[in-house]
């Protein structure tokens, strides 16, 4: 019996360890539209908080009953380009599955190609998602094509052309 509702709004919203199995024997799924200004961390490596994520959560038991969440996440994120200083919008579609586990130990005897999160009483769902926003970023932040940055930075970064 599965159970589908939308994700919390609230950034305090946490999960207990124990509610975290519960959600995943019930394999429970949350999706919904957060605003981007819930996410403090990624907020602050934005140029504007404005807009939404859309996310999807689905809880289950994974290897040695261990909870398993996988997830998706995509949004616009207003960048700033790091080679002319103007904004970019840079579109994020992330796919996760990682393994809730609750302590080290139980790290050794699990298949160690799958992304764990070790969990010592509680979640934070919007963690979750925000953790993988923040890795989906580019390291550097630049336009795509230099041919979008401003005049000064295409001029400086143009090659002369060779007489």
């Amino acid at each position: 019996m599965a159970f589908e509702t939308g994700l919390p709004r609230d950034q305090r919203a946490w999960v207990s360890w124990h509610d975290a199995f519960e959600l995943a024997a019930r394999r429970a799924k949350f999706a919904g539209a957060l605003p981007l200004a819930a996410f403090d961390r990624l907020g602050a490596m934005l140029e504007s908080g404005d807009g939404e994520v859309s996310a999807r959560l689905t809880f289950s038991r994974g290897e040695e009953g261990v909870v398993q969440v996988a997830g998706e996440c995509h949004a616009a994120l207003a960048l700033v380009c790091q080679r002319c200083l103007g904004g970019f919008t840079q579109h994020v579609d992330a796919d996760f599955s990682m393994l809730l586990v609750d302590g080290e130990a139980l790290i050794d005897r699990l298949d160690g190609d799958e992304e764990m999160e070790v969990v010592s009483d509680r979640i934070r769902p919007l963690d979750l998602i925000e953790d993988e926003l923040i890795m989906a970023l580019p390291l550097v932040p630049v336009h795509p094509d230099i041919a979008d940055c401003d005049e000064p930075a295409r001029r400086v970064l143009t090659p002369a052309p060779e007489l």
